[in-house]
């Protein structure tokens, strides 16, 4: 510890005389192992979880360097990071793809341009995290709390995976399918009216019996095409009569006894299966 001098006057003569006051320095906290296991990459992170996996992580104002902030596939990723303490890190354009993130205290972690893809968020909690630019394609935030984040824009909720749990800030709106997901209730009465849960578009079993409905013509129309149908062949029919009526009236004219018997006899008889029309003369 260092002195620094300092002039004081006592008595009434007002003599000066030295006087020392302690200088205090800024403690300087020293760098937490955990640190040093998460700048050996995913892989040696992920190996000292599985040994210690009752141990909470404390990284807390982590400072590493770009390179060092990689943790995907290519890495060794995904890397396990559940029930990290991440307060005030700095995690700008991290890779965190398909990290498992769960319970993670992020508060005041520095997020932007993070890639976080499927990562799981549930149960995460970022208050006054920057997560501008960030990708969430796919994220868990189930349960996460985002209500105080910065930077976070809808287009980015929509693209990840919430329920009714998760607190989002106040200027942003929870997607429908998240409500849906959150409801059994919905959810089975989309089943129950052949619909996919959550999206509102029918089951391929839906669309297939829609579709094989839509291929036949209504029941209306389909009584006026029979009617039709009939009374053509009903034409037809009437046609051939008359014409062999007037052909044996031609041939053996006789009193109107013989015509009515000739008549009754087209009548009786079977029709032809097909009776070209040809108008007599």
């Amino acid at each position: 510890m260092q002195s620094q001098s300092m002039i004081a006057f006592t008595g009434k003569r007002r003599r000066p005389c030295i006087a020392l006051r302690p200088v205090r320095r800024a403690h300087i906290a020293p760098a937490s192992p955990h640190v040093e296991v998460l700048r050996a990459g995913a892989r040696a992170w992920n190996a000292w979880r599985r040994k210690n996996p009752g141990i909470v992580p404390v990284l807390d104002d982590l400072n590493v360097s770009a390179t060092e902030r990689q943790f995907g596939r290519v890495q060794g990723g995904p890397i396990n990071l559940s029930r990290a303490e991440f307060r005030r890190a700095r995690l700008d354009q991290a890779t965190l793809i398909e990290a498992n993130l769960m319970g993670a205290m992020l508060t005041e972690a520095d997020l932007s341009y993070a890639r976080l893809d499927h990562a799981d968020l549930r149960g995460a909690r970022l208050a006054y995290a920057a997560l501008g630019g960030a990708r969430l394609n796919g994220a868990n935030l189930c349960g996460a709390d985002l209500r105080l984040s910065q930077g976070l824009t809808q287009s980015q909720i929509d693209q990840a995976v919430g329920d009714s749990r998760t607190a989002l800030p106040g200027h942003l709106t929870t997607p429908t399918a998240w409500l849906r997901q959150s409801d059994p209730d919905l959810r089975a009465a989309e089943t129950q009216a052949g619909e996919q849960p959550g999206t509102g578009a029918p089951t391929s079993g839906q669309s297939k019996k829609r579709r094989g409905r839509s291929s036949h013509p209504p029941l209306g129309s389909r009584i006026v095409i029979a009617a039709v149908l009939a009374g053509a062949v009903g034409a037809g029919i009437l046609t051939a009569m008359l014409e062999a009526y007037t052909q044996r009236r031609s041939n053996a004219p006789g009193d109107a006894l013989s015509a009515t018997h000739a008549i009754v006899h087209d009548v009786g008889s079977p029709a032809p299966a097909s009776l070209p029309y040809a108008p007599s003369g």
